[in-house]
């Protein structure tokens, strides 16, 4: 699904995206437009196939913007990040507090021209640790849904961002990963650091298709150092 401001893959079956990418440039992101909260079902998608905002009554669960409100200065922009096609339930404690400040993290790292224009792939996705132990791997996960029309609660979210620093003419991708739950403070981002290649194997995702050969391993197939602080 491609709209303005994003684009996006949906899950018929969860009723959450599996992903959704969005170009962040510092123009885009001067101005003060206030929020006004539209949130609605996303009327590109049949009822039964997605999400409704009846189901997102369990109150610990927030409705997390996969592209961020926050990221759009244009109305008619801002407005389109409150499908619930962009969505996803997300633990309140972690919505308001260590996502809100990773989404402020990267705008703060493209107001300030340190990076030029972010491309960015966020979504959730299910994964339990232990799984990667062959020891105790069971292959089953189970899956907390919400609603009448069972929407997956993902276990963990996560947010890649590929750009060139302003240093540079080079590529550089970080990937944060968090468990959908509060976080503990103060904040250490730098253990939510995955490597791509990490982030691709448990979600079955290529973030970067077209990219091939040693560019592709460089940028993926170790964690980032964080970038500026």
């Amino acid at each position: 699904m491609i709209r303005n401001g994003y684009a996006l893959e949906h899950s018929a079956v969860n009723k959450i995206p599996v992903w959704v990418c969005e170009a962040v440039s510092r123009n885009q992101l001067l101005g003060n437009v206030p929020r006004t909260n539209p949130f609605r079902p996303d009327p590109k998608l049949p009822a039964g196939q997605r999400a409704e905002l009846k189901d997102y009554t369990r109150g610990q669960d927030s409705i997390a913007r996969t592209a961020p409100a926050g990221n759009q200065t244009v109305h008619t922009l801002k407005d389109e990040t409150f499908f619930l096609s962009n969505m996803a339930p997300q633990v309140g404690a972690m919505n308001q507090r260590a996502w809100a400040a990773v989404e402020n993290i990267v705008r703060s790292w493209v107001m300030d021209q340190k990076i030029d224009h972010a491309q960015i792939v966020t979504g959730g996705f299910f994964f339990d640790p232990k799984e990667d132990d062959p020891g105790h791997a069971t292959g089953l996960l189970e899956i907390q849904t919400i609603g009448a029309n069972h929407g997956a609660v993902p276990t963990h979210f996560f947010k890649v961002v590929v750009a060139r620093f302003a240093t540079d003419s080079q590529r550089h991708a970080i990937a944060f990963v968090m468990d959908n739950r509060g976080q503990k403070t103060p904040f250490d981002f730098e253990k939510d650091i995955v490597a791509i290649e990490w982030l691709e194997e448990r979600t079955g995702l290529n973030f970067m298709p077209s990219l091939t050969g040693p560019e592709k391993d460089r940028l993926e197939h170790s964690p980032s150092p964080m970038w500026f602080q």
